[in-house]
């Protein structure tokens, strides 16, 4: 039995039999033998079609002030929660700069640190924000 995984955005992402993941690539075998799976069922899996997720997203804590030794670190946490599949990667911008997220039941923990005093570290996560500051 074939799962469809899914991205941020709803669009298909790659597809999941067993353990196995297979990549959405012409030239991948497992993914040939999905494809002609598919074409073989009576509602074949619309893999075409973006699907619309609903979500919650949580970003914690809004703001930090840490200490900037290098050594201190602030840890923020973010959280969405969506129906099945849940993704497995996220983007977050750090100081405006897009950035790939791992995401562990839709839960991610970022740490930051700083050694130089007046550090400011903006982060902004679907429309969310927080800020960390070395100070």
């Amino acid at each position: 039995m074939y799962t469809v995984n899914y991205d941020i955005r709803g669009n298909v992402s790659g597809i999941q039999k067993g353990n196995m993941s297979i990549p959405i690539d012409e030239h991948n075998t497992d993914y040939q033998d999905f494809l002609t799976w598919n074409s073989q069922q009576q509602v074949p899996l619309d893999l075409e079609t973006p699907i619309l997720l609903p979500t919650e997203y949580h970003l914690q804590p809004e703001q930090q002030i840490i200490i900037a030794n290098g050594l201190h670190m602030a840890i923020i946490t973010t959280s969405v929660k969506y129906i099945d599949p849940m993704p497995k990667v996220d983007t977050i911008l750090i100081n405006d700069v897009e950035t790939e997220i791992e995401l562990t039941d839709g839960i991610a923990e970022i740490e930051f640190s700083s050694d130089v005093p007046g550090t400011v570290i903006k982060i902004e996560y679907h429309g969310l924000y927080a800020i960390i500051i070395a100070e």
